[in-house]
């Protein structure tokens, strides 16, 4: 996927600048009432699939957090480290520790993994997400699970469907919050190409007895 990420990043690193974020973006919009609630709740996040870091960027400045961002896209983490000095970009999980971020984004990136690296990928992000942390997933938001091909390149796959259900099937996470919204129009009325975020509450289990 590097290749295709530097080619979706040169087609879209207009746009990828942390001025133009705000909490009007329906990605960003659930965070200040349901994870970034005061100073200091969250230490350390990750940008998973973060491009050059904008968002995380604007987030540290928002709330004085440590960012990682995890980019395949070689030519998205060079201009990330230029552009944002003060986050650690990487292309790889086996970067973190267990248990080390309070909070990781997952801006649509899960459509794009292939589907033999999908729940080894959904492990990772577990293992370094500590108890009691948040994960906020954007992505395309289906009735029915779709298998759809991608328009820049013959023979590459996408996979739409809600992940977030991924993580509350296993009943150590729970779904605390949830905006559905149009992928072009970002509006959150009577969306066309329905896409949703949700924030989901990593609890060790929501079991009950």
């Amino acid at each position: 996927l590097g290749t295709d990420g530097d080619a979706y990043f040169e087609r879209n690193k207009h746009v990828q600048i942390v001025d133009h974020t705000s909490f009007n973006d329906p990605v960003m919009a659930l965070l200040p009432e349901h994870v970034f609630k005061k100073a200091g709740d969250v230490k350390a996040m990750l940008d998973f699939g973060g491009a050059n870091g904008w968002r995380g960027e604007f987030l540290r400045q928002q709330f004085g957090c440590d960012v990682a961002v995890l980019e395949r896209s070689f030519l998205a983490r060079s201009a990330g480290q230029q552009q944002y000095p003060e986050l650690l970009f990487t292309n790889t999980l086996e970067t973190f520790e267990n248990e080390s971020k309070d909070f990781i984004l997952v801006s649509f990136v899960f459509h794009w993994i292939p589907r033999h690296e999908l729940l080894a990928t959904v492990a990772e992000l577990d293992r370094v997400l500590v108890n009691g942390g948040h994960i906020l997933i954007a992505d395309f938001n289906v009735a029915v699970p779709r298998k759809v091909a991608y328009g820049h390149r013959e023979g590459l796959w996408t996979y739409k469907q809600q992940y977030w259900d991924i993580f509350t099937s296993t009943c150590c996470y729970e779904e605390v919050a949830a905006l559905p919204y149009d992928y072009d129009t970002l509006r959150t009325e009577k969306p066309f190409e329905p896409t949703a975020c949700a924030v989901l509450l990593k609890k060790q289990e929501t079991y009950q007895q």
